[in-house]
């Protein structure tokens, strides 16, 4: 067996399929890092920068959703866990 065949999938993954979930982890890689140094030069707070990291996460795997591709559920979950902090900070409610 050569390296090549090793190193390759079991299932093929359809070449335009895999290119467009590249791209759109790109994008929303990107707009993670814009969204955080916007963040950060304006000083919006810690609920608002989560609220908007949050948001940009679960688009992300609603996009790929959308797309009929695999989502992500560690960052799905992550997006959740995200909205849920942010949305408890910004109702101003304290930690048990």
């Amino acid at each position: 067996m050569s390296l090549n065949e090793s190193l390759s999938p079991r299932f093929p993954v359809p070449a335009a399929s895999f290119g467009r979930v590249k791209q759109l982890d790109s994008v929303a890689t990107a707009v993670f890092f814009i969204w955080l140094g916007i963040s950060v030069l304006m000083r919006i707070g810690w609920p608002w920068s989560l609220f908007g990291a949050g948001l940009i996460m679960i688009g992300h795997q609603a996009a790929l959703w959308r797309l009929g591709e695999k989502m992500d559920g560690f960052r799905l979950v992550c997006g959740a866990v995200l909205l849920f902090v942010a949305v408890w900070g910004l109702l101003g409610m304290t930690w048990p």
